[in-house]
């Protein structure tokens, strides 16, 4: 992904307030994200926070071009990547230390560096440890910002004195090399790359009002919009990758939207990936498109005795007939581009199930990378075994397997995970369409936090897959799935066939 310019704002306009590290309700701390320069709708929302957090920052804390968050705790940062989910604590500085975030050597990353009266402390190796570069630069009482103000990859400062800025190029001791004046004395700045030209400009934000400035030169706003509410507090980064950085705010007590109850409906799923449509028609479209076609599908079974509730069952680890960057014949797709189909589901009140193909790796090692979308209440799992190799076995060369304990190993994690966070209880669905590929299945433990299901799947007549569910159906209280294949089955059956030939009836019908 090509990085282009530098970053963003470490400054967080609004407020102070404590932030807790996500499970009480009642202290909450959501981020809503914008990906463009505009009003309407957040993009998508994380829960990240810290009960006893004295600030957030934002950067490219590994060089991917898409930028993250991190909270503070005295000298200690946790930083966490928004595409895999991950948080990496460092050390650096003193308690009582300013903070700011810059890539101060050109390398892509983003890395700290602390403020102590008109001397500026930065490390660029990003690790824990002492700084590596030390310049002075304005005076005590002003006002510091961070960007890359001629297109160079390099990040240096500039400082605030009344609406006149000075900038300096250089992360050296020395003059400002350009003044300008830009927006009013009580305004909050921010700095980003607005039009990803490469070089950072000014923001000024009034209430929930963003005036941009396109170039370094005084001179009223390029574009004007009005994001979010007065109180939020805000950051600034590139949160897709697309080269412009735009705002998140940060709100406390407002939780992630509660989930459709899991208990006594019935499940209608769209099954595939953003990675291609040929995975399935889930991934065919727009995603609003897609989320609107499931809601669509899950109407199509009411009336048949128990309330339907839409389904994109999401395959976020894909097989692949190569090793992969990971060596372990899976390709997973990034955590910022299964979020929005999360979002276009909780528009039409439906939930996101994220199927695993684990290749050579396991599905607890997999689950884990996903641990930050399955904190949240609408999200749950699927386990695919035909995907499931042993050494020296290839994706699509021969059928996978599992055994009931590595299940259980998954939802042993996964129950506790529910516990620990006071979410609502989640699917766990386990793939299959031959005896072998779960073995011991008669061992599969329940979970007081899970409800557990095995989905049937298999292409071919109404007769031939009939056929199978009668001899893989599951005991309860493990609950009956059934797939439906739109390209391979001979016929596809109704709504009213699959009700009246498979009894009990199955708790989720999906397509793919």
């Amino acid at each position: 992904m090509l990085i282009i310019g530098a970053i963003l704002s470490t400054l967080l306009v609004g407020p102070a307030a404590a932030s807790p590290g996500g499970p009480p309700a009642e202290e909450t701390t959501t981020w809503f994200f914008t990906n463009q320069l505009a009003g309407g709708a957040a993009a998508f929302s994380v829960a990240f926070g810290d009960a006893d957090a004295e600030s957030y920052l934002s950067g490219d804390w590994d060089g991917s071009g898409v930028d993250g968050l991190a909270v503070r705790s005295g000298r200690l940062y946790r930083q966490y990547d928004l595409q895999t989910g991950t948080t990496t604590t460092v050390s650096f500085g003193r308690s009582g230390d300013e903070v700011f975030v810059g890539d101060w050597d050109g390398n892509g990353t983003d890395t700290l560096a602390v403020r102590r009266g008109n001397v500026f402390l930065a490390s660029s190796t990003g690790r824990s440890g002492v700084a590596d570069i030390v310049f002075s630069y304005g005076r005590a009482g002003d006002e510091v910002f961070v960007g890359d103000w001629d297109g160079n990859g390099t990040d240096t400062l500039a400082v605030r004195r009344g609406n006149r800025l000075f900038v300096r190029n250089s992360v050296t001791t020395g003059p400002a090399d350009m003044v300008l004046a830009y927006g009013r004395l009580n305004d909050a700045v921010l700095v980003g790359d607005f039009d990803g030209d490469g070089t950072d400009t000014f923001m000024v934000r009034r209430g929930k009002e963003y005036h941009v400035r396109n170039d370094l030169r005084s001179g009223p706003a390029s574009i004007s919009f009005s994001y979010g509410r007065p109180t939020d507090q805000v950051t600034l980064g590139d949160w897709d990758g697309d080269g412009k950085d735009t705002a998140a705010v940060r709100r406390v007590g407002v939780p992630l939207p509660n989930a459709p109850s899991i208990t006594g409906a019935r499940f209608v799923g769209h099954y595939g990936s953003s990675a291609t449509p040929l995975l399935g028609v889930l991934g065919e479209g727009t995603v609003a498109d897609s989320a609107r076609r499931v809601a669509a599908r899950a109407a199509a079974w009411a009336g048949f005795g128990l309330p339907t509730v839409p389904v994109a069952e999401f395959i976020a680890t894909i097989a692949n007939a190569s090793p992969g960057p990971h060596g372990d014949w899976s390709v997973r797709i990034p955590h910022n581009e299964i979020r929005p189909y999360i979002e276009a589901m909780r528009s039409v009140g439906g939930i996101t199930v994220l199927d695993l193909q684990p290749g050579q790796s396991d599905f607890l090692t997999q689950a884990k990378e996903y641990e930050a979308l399955l904190r949240e209440p609408d999200v749950h799992l699927a386990l695919d075994p035909e995907w499931r190799m042993q050494p020296g076995q290839i994706p699509a060369q021969v059928i996978g397997s599992v055994d009931a304990s590595e299940i259980n190993a998954v939802t042993a994690w996964l129950d506790d995970l529910v516990a620990t966070n006071e979410l609502p209880p989640k699917l766990v669905i386990v793939h299959q369409f031959t005896p072998f590929m779960v073995t011991n299945r008669d061992r599969l433990a329940p979970r007081d936090n899970l409800t557990m299901m095995v989905h049937i799947d298999g292409f071919g007549s109404p007769e031939a897959k009939v056929s199978r569910v009668n001899e893989l159906r599951p005991t309860p209280p493990i609950l009956l799935g059934f797939k439906l294949f739109l390209d391979e089955d001979t016929r596809v059956m109704t709504p009213a066939e699959v009700i009246e030939r498979l009894s009990p009836d199955p708790i989720y019908v999906s397509y793919q």
